[in-house]
Formats: structure tokens, sequence, C-alpha cells
């Protein structure tokens, strides 16, 4: 399953362009990724049908074969989970 979205083709860094620019860049999506991993199957997997691939909630939760309410509650859950995880 794809965990993050392709980025579009970038042009080179001009010569006198410091090179640590693009590591924050970096190191968040490193952070993104490992919180994301942590997460519990049941709370990743609604979070990346809707806030990583753009599906609807009652689409992932028809995709994920639960109610409605229990995708609305999972998803509620691991937003707080990433975001507890992130500030750490």
């Amino acid at each position: 399953m794809r965990l993050l979205k392709q980025q579009a083709p970038t042009e080179p860094l001009e010569d006198d362009a410091p090179f640590h620019a693009a590591e924050p860049q970096d190191a968040l999506r490193l952070d993104l990724a490992r919180a994301l991993e942590s997460l519990a199957p049941i709370y990743r997997d609604v979070l990346v049908l809707v806030d990583v691939t753009g599906h609807t909630v009652p689409e992932a939760s028809r995709t994920l074969g639960i109610g409605l309410e229990t995708a609305k509650s999972r998803l509620h859950r691991a937003r707080a989970l990433m975001r507890q995880r992130l500030l750490a």
C-alpha cells in the first residue's frame, strides 16, 4: 500500500544553494512514515484511505466493510494518535 504521494520532478539545486535545504522535508516524511507505521492496522487503513488517497469516509467504510460510525470513530482516533506521536 502506498503511504506517500509521489512528488513531481524537481529541478536540480544551483551550485550556490545550501544542500541542507530539503532536509527538514525529508525528516518530516520519515517522521510521518514512522508514526503511520506505528498505528494499529484498523486505524492506519481508514486514515490512509481518507487522508492519503482521498476517499470519503463513506467510501472508506464500504471498502473496509465496517459501519460508517465505526469508520468515523477510527479516523478520529487515528488522527489523534498521529498528532500525539508527531508532537512527542
